[in-house]
Order: C-alpha cells, then sequence, then structure tokens
C-alpha cells in the first residue's frame, strides 16, 4: 500500500515539475521574442515643445501639428541594429509636418526619444505620452 502511494507521489511530483518547467522555457522564449523584434519607437510621442505629435505604428507613422490643427501620414523603414528609422510621406502637408521627411538616426532613452537628422544633424526630441 505504501509503495503505490509512493509511486503515484512520485508521478504527480513529475508532472508537476515538467508542466512548470514547460511554462518557465515558455515564457522565457516570448521575453526574448518580444525585448528583441518589437518596434522600440512603437507609442505616441510628443515634440518637447508641444507643438507636434508623432504616433508610430506597425508600418506607419502620423505626425499631428497641434498648432495648424493638421495631420500627416508616413511610411517608414526601421533599422533597429543602426539605430536609423527614415519617413516617406504619403502625401504633402504643411512645411511644419514635412519636417521629418527624411533619415534620422534615433536614441531611445527612457521615456525621451531623440530624432537627428542624418544630413544635417537637426534634432527632435519627443516625449512619451
Amino acid at each position: 500500500m505504501i509503495v503505490e502511494s509512493e509511486k503515484k507521489r512520485t508521478t504527480i511530483w513529475r508532472v508537476i515539475i515538467t508542466v512548470t518547467t514547460v511554462i518557465i522555457v515558455a515564457l522565457g522564449v516570448f521575453l526574448v521574442v518580444k525585448m528583441f523584434t518589437g518596434n522600440p519607437l512603437a507609442g505616441t510621442w510628443t515634440l518637447d515643445d508641444g507643438t507636434m505629435t508623432l504616433e508610430i505604428g506597425s508600418s506607419k507613422a502620423v505626425v499631428t501639428s497641434l498648432d495648424e490643427e493638421g495631420s500627416l501620414t508616413y511610411d517608414y523603414k526601421l533599422n533597429p541594429q543602426e539605430k536609423e528609422i527614415q519617413f516617406m510621406k504619403r502625401e504633402s502637408g504643411t512645411a511644419s509636418l514635412e519636417a521629418l521627411d527624411s533619415s534620422f538616426n534615433y536614441s531611445v532613452d527612457g521615456e525621451v526619444l531623440t530624432l537627428s537628422e542624418r544630413e544635417y544633424g537637426e534634432q527632435f526630441i519627443f516625449e512619451k505620452e
């Protein structure tokens, strides 16, 4: 009788350890994949002077001018290895909205995004909403 219950306990214990190990490994793989394949720029960002917002999604970026009540949609290419983003406008807009029609080096420091234009060095500093 004691041997049977010992076998059952051992079997149950092995099942519990196996299921727990599988869950921990799956969670670890999920977190590693999420950290290294996600878009670090995704979200809504506001220019430091409050005149413009930049909303970056999975395939497009929308720039909204808070002064002129207009918006402009961009396609973008993101190169995380080089920390580079290139915006390509879909349609024409005002001069302030077209300021991002270029290639930028980006830096994300916590809740602050800095875009530095590759050609002229102009910087845009955004804060995450």
